[in-house]
């Protein structure tokens, strides 16, 4: 305990800080964490109580407790309550969502990966099975879009406005829920995927895409529909430029599909659960972009002044993304060599904030100053966070 509160006292908050951490001070902030989202934690399981958006963070939070190398098993009592809350939002179609909030795929994606962490999903086969044929329900299936094969929120937008955000969220609910890489739904996924990545691809896989410059990022969506669309997570940036009125002159410059950091580890996370092979084309042009824009201390590639805009995410699909792919250290762009799990530690542990607890131990938390995307909120930024504590921990 004495140790997380030495952490916090020596880094400020926002700022970088001459500090290593090591494995076991790198333990002791993921366990302060967790003990104040368990503080969090009200009688019916829920982790936001009636607040809205309770599941999808909630599940999150599960997600964060459950994982290892610290995990919580299935059958303690809080996370049992805590599934058993989320079971409360699953309907007939076999989704879980609140139909007065919408976010009906990521609900129900965050809750798969919930009951699978907690080892829930093995009693609970038929639910699963559900869940899983809700999701690829959404799939869309338009030939010639450039959206098909993906999926979006599932709320009543139509064809052509799926995303890369709610696709990987999708994409790893799936995988949890014990789909093979092999099954044709998630080729279709795969070929989705590849279009949100900024790189040219042969005119049979892909309808005319006028933004790509071949940087080998990820994108938010390969539709013009969706600049600056954002729901759930992500929101593709423009040159930095607000949204072009619809007053404004018709040769003015509109916003434009760019690559940015959130994205392109969520590109890369998809890949590797769909089992592209290491030397895969597509997993070297966004590594490379990686190593071109390297940074753990803001969302890369976010115009200036946003660089904090989904910060939490962001470094939490960072750390799944070099997890499974097995990276462990990087060699960039201009020579440098880094430790990802320690420079993403460090970063992590800048912005902890200590809380003393009702029962008298001490815990952390993290929020974002910009409120973005729901990090504003603390139960969902620290779940992030102690997501990514994990990931690290996890990680030879």
């Amino acid at each position: 305990m004495l140790l997380c509160v030495l952490v916090s006292a020596a880094l400020t908050a926002g700022e970088a800080a001459p500090v290593t951490l090591d494995r076991s001070a790198i333990a002791a902030l993921a366990a302060a964490g967790e003990r104040w989202l368990l503080a969090q934690q009200k009688p019916n399981g829920s982790f936001l109580g009636g607040r809205r958006y309770g599941l999808g963070i909630s599940a999150l939070a599960i997600d964060a407790l459950a994982s290892a190398p610290t995990a919580l098993t299935g059958d303690d009592p809080r996370l049992r309550r805590a599934t058993d809350f989320i079971l409360t939002y699953r309907r007939d179609d076999g989704g879980f969502y609140d139909p007065r909030e919408g976010l009906v795929v990521y609900g129900t994606g965050l809750s798969l990966i919930a009951l699978a962490a907690c080892g829930r999903d093995r009693d609970l086969v038929d639910v699963v099975r559900a869940g899983r044929d809700f999701l690829f329900a959404r799939q869309n299936r338009e030939a010639g879009d450039p959206c098909r094969g993906g999926i979006g929120s599932g709320d009543d937008s139509g064809p052509g406005y799926e995303d890369l955000h709610n696709t990987a969220y999708a994409i790893e609910a799936l995988r949890a829920a014990g789909v093979p890489a092999s099954d044709p739904r998630m080729h279709e996924l795969a070929g989705f995927v590849a279009r949100c990545q900024n790189r040219a691809l042969p005119a049979s896989a892909s309808p005319p895409r006028a933004w790509v410059t071949g940087d080998g990022g990820g994108i938010y969506s390969p539709s013009d529909r969706n600049v600056g669309g954002h729901y759930g997570g992500e929101a593709a940036p423009t040159t930095g430029a607000a949204p072009v009125p619809a007053n404004q002159e018709e040769d003015a410059e509109p916003p434009r599909l760019v690559s940015y950091g959130s994205m392109t580890y969520a590109l890369l996370a998809s890949y590797v659960a769909l089992d592209l092979q290491p030397g895969d084309a597509r997993l070297v042009a966004a590594f490379d972009w990686i190593r071109a824009h390297y940074r753990v201390d803001g969302n890369a590639g976010m115009p200036a002044g946003r660089e904090l805009d989904g910060l939490y995410y962001y470094q939490q699909v960072l750390a799944r993304t070099f997890h499974i792919s097995g990276t462990t250290t990087l060699t960039l762009a201009d020579g440098r060599r880094v430790d990802w799990r320690t420079d993403l530690a460090t970063a992590i542990a800048a912005r902890a904030e200590p809380v003393r607890l009702a029962n008298g131990e001490v815990s952390m938390r993290w929020r974002n100053r910009s409120p973005a995307w729901g990090e504003g909120e603390p139960v969902l930024a620290t779940a992030y966070a102690v997501r990514a504590l994990k990931r690290i921990l996890a990680t030879p």
